[in-house]
């Protein structure tokens, strides 16, 4: 293989490190606070599933959403995780961690979410986004993500560039979501759904994938460049198989994200 064969793929630590953690002090909100009794059942999360948030932010959707599912929050900011673990009682868990590495294990959570993560979207953070779904796709069902208005037409189509390389599923809904006002009243906004629902052999691609892209990323970081025998020995992983996931890897690297 030639030396530069496995070059792109997503690099976690250059990601992690171009990361710009929000700090905050006293009380922060999100854009929209969800105040609707049919939350879960509008945005399709089902009766004590397990979810792991990530870019939780100031975590009132994961406070909310606590209300029906089993939730742990992540963010990568400790001023915002300090201030969830303080203000948002009912989210059972509260760590700090990147959205790169969430979740980190397969089929322990049943969806990643997130409201509005438009910072991991930055090319100028390295396009967390399509890490953070490459790992939702070894869920046990997948990603959820919302959006309010500021979401456009043509940032909707680039949620299903991923899911489309393993054959999972994109769903994109709208629908209306009680908030709680500034002035203390409710109303309902209009909100984007987006469901990218995973399969066994999504699941198990990205799982390979999500290996190997963590081995590259410890190799090149010790200045090594590995063949794609290093690569299969390494993993314990058939050279065909290591072969298909750079292919997949370099497709996410090279993605472009309207």
């Amino acid at each position: 293989m030639k030396s530069n064969a496995t070059g792109s793929f997503p690099r976690l630590r250059r990601m992690i490190r171009r990361a710009e953690p929000w700090k905050i002090s006293g009380r922060a909100r999100q854009t929209y606070i969800p105040a609707d009794e049919k939350l879960a059942e509008k945005i399709g999360i089902a009766q004590n599933d397990k979810i792991i948030v990530f870019a939780g932010g100031a975590g009132q959707w994961a406070s909310e959403l606590s209300k029906f599912a089993d939730v742990r929050y992540t963010d990568i900011s400790p001023s915002m995780a300090s201030h969830a673990k303080l203000n948002m009682t009912r989210i059972r868990t509260v760590r700090v961690a990147p959205a790169e590495l969430v979740p980190s294990r397969e089929r322990i959570y049943d969806w990643s979410f997130s409201f509005e993560p438009f910072q991991l979207m930055d090319p100028r953070h390295g396009m967390a986004i399509k890490v953070a779904i490459l790992r939702a796709l070894t869920n046990n069902k997948g990603a959820k993500l919302v959006f309010g208005p500021l979401l456009f037409k043509k940032n909707e189509e680039s949620f299903r560039k991923i899911p489309d390389i393993y054959g999972a599923t994109t769903r994109i809904s709208k629908t209306g979501i009680m908030c709680m006002e500034h002035s203390g009243e409710t109303k309902e906004n209009r909100f984007t759904v987006i469901d990218i629902l995973t399969n066994d052999s999504a699941r198990n691609d990205a799982k390979v994938d999500i290996r190997i892209m963590r081995l590259l990323d410890r190799e090149y970081t010790q200045g090594k460049r590995p063949t794609i025998q290093d690569i299969a020995e390494k993993t314990n992983i058939e050279s065909g198989t290591v072969e298909r996931s750079l292919e997949r890897l370099h497709k996410i690297n090279s993605m472009r994200w309207i």
